[in-house]
């Protein structure tokens, strides 16, 4: 979304690519919300999103660590990542698409 919406500005590819490598998630997120809304993300959205972010880094960078017995019921993590998922999607499709995403051909 971030590249798509720097290209319609005119900011210059390289400058869009290292806003999407240098920045979090969730300050992402923010970015886009005070650039389409003038306001920020609700805190519950942004707190779900570090979540998210922080169980991936865990785990794509080796830093998680084996399960206590008993084991961990991941469903509320699942379910709430499920909520951001949907916010996101209706979020781009509101802003990058205009609303237009079911005429698209994907």
């Amino acid at each position: 979304m971030i590249v798509s919406l720097c290209k319609r500005f005119h900011v210059d590819e390289t400058l869009a690519l290292d806003l999407v490598r240098h920045t979090r998630v969730h300050e992402k997120l923010v970015w886009l919300h005070l650039l389409l809304h003038q306001r920020a993300p609700s805190r519950i959205h942004l707190a779900r999103l570090r979540q998210i972010a922080d169980a991936r880094n865990q785990f794509m960078h080796y830093k998680w660590r084996p399960e206590p017995e008993p084991r961990i019921d991941y469903k509320p993590q699942f379910n709430s990542a499920e909520r951001v998922v949907i916010y996101l999607q209706r979020f781009q499709n509101k802003h990058l698409f205009y609303g237009q995403r079911s005429k698209l051909r994907l």
